[in-house]
């Protein structure tokens, strides 16, 4: 079996594990920006030693390591959007759902939405909260786009998701993968 299908079987209706993926995505968000921040500090802080800075194997090492962390920014995106994706393939092909949990849906993209909004808010105020923090967010500017715009993707893809798992015609429903 699949890693996550069996969670997606006990629960037909898809948005709740969706609304934990995009929890975790923005804490993850926010941890890069913490380590972008560690990292600089402590890049700086060794090319003030003698014995790193004239050490070309060090120097490397160290722009290797940056040059790694400022990877986090496009690979943040692709991991969003990605998961984005594969939430909406597995709404509309591999969940059986019935049309009375619409509402229920709606009331939880409401909930993940106002998620959203709080969590965009959080990330607004923690990045001008200090300048060494805004200094490392604004290496990250894709992270920092899709934060500080993150109620509006997270709507955008649940409805997408909503879409994708509510418009299927009868012989489509019948069509889908069943997980049972």
């Amino acid at each position: 079996m699949v890693c996550g299908l069996n969670i997606i079987n006990m629960n037909k209706k898809g948005i709740i594990n969706w609304m934990f993926i995009v929890i975790l995505m923005g804490i993850i968000a926010i941890i890069w920006v913490l380590i972008k921040l560690i990292f600089d500090k402590i890049h700086t802080e060794l090319l003030l030693v003698e014995e790193v800075a004239n050490n070309p194997t060090s120097v490397g090492i160290l722009a290797s390591g940056s040059t790694a962390i400022n990877g986090f920014d496009i690979g943040f995106a692709v991991v969003f959007f990605g998961l984005g994706l594969i939430s909406i393939w597995v709404g509309s092909s591999l969940l059986a759902t019935s049309k009375v949990l619409m509402p229920i849906f709606l009331f939880i993209l409401f909930i993940v939405i106002i998620f959203g909004v709080v969590f965009s808010n959080m990330y607004e105020s923690y990045i001008t909260s200090d300048d060494s923090i805004a200094s490392a967010a604004a290496g990250y500017p894709i992270i920092t786009h899709i934060l500080l715009k993150f109620p509006l993707y997270v709507g955008l893809i649940g409805l997408a998701i909503f879409f994708a798992t509510y418009a299927k015609t009868k012989s489509q429903e019948q069509q889908g993968i069943s997980l049972r």
